[in-house]
């Protein structure tokens, strides 16, 4: 474990997306101080999920309750505001997150293809294609599709 990385590096790189398995010293250090690392995000209203299983961890927001929220005025204190912003998927979004999980699923139960599952943009245009209206475009088609892909 490199001791140039402290919980706070932790810390920020958690606010900026998950951390890996892969990334040693972040994980190392996640590990050796995940109770002062947990505490300061509690502090915060948000939860550290780790699964050390899966390799990663992230910040989520933790859910407060809507009614606590509306009658905070009898309270102490107000509620904390949102840290990390929700982003509603549309719906070609959502098809295409369940049918990457479905791929990375069945890549796991067979595991005879390596380590990594890797899929070309092809393979995920004639994934989608059926989620979509039969158009006369195919191009129009293929660019949304391919839109999708790239975010």
């Amino acid at each position: 474990m490199n001791s140039a990385i402290t919980h706070r590096h932790v810390i920020v790189r958690l606010l900026n997306g998950p951390i890996y398995q892969e990334d040693l010293d972040l994980w190392s250090r996640l590990g050796a101080e995940w109770e002062k690392i947990k505490g300061h995000f509690l502090e915060m209203g948000m939860d550290v999920a780790r699964d050390d299983t899966a390799g990663y961890a992230y910040v989520r927001q933790r859910e407060e309750d809507s009614a606590e929220d509306e009658n905070w005025e009898d309270e102490a204190s107000a509620p904390l505001p949102r840290v990390l912003r929700r982003t509603r998927l549309s719906y070609h979004q959502t098809i295409f997150m369940v049918l990457l999980r479905e791929e990375l699923m069945r890549f796991e139960q067979n595991q005879e293809e390596g380590d990594h599952l890797y899929r070309s943009s092809l393979d995920l245009i004639e994934l989608m294609l059926p989620y979509y209206p039969e158009l006369h475009d195919e191009k129009k088609v293929h660019r949304q599709i391919s839109g999708l892909i790239n975010k």
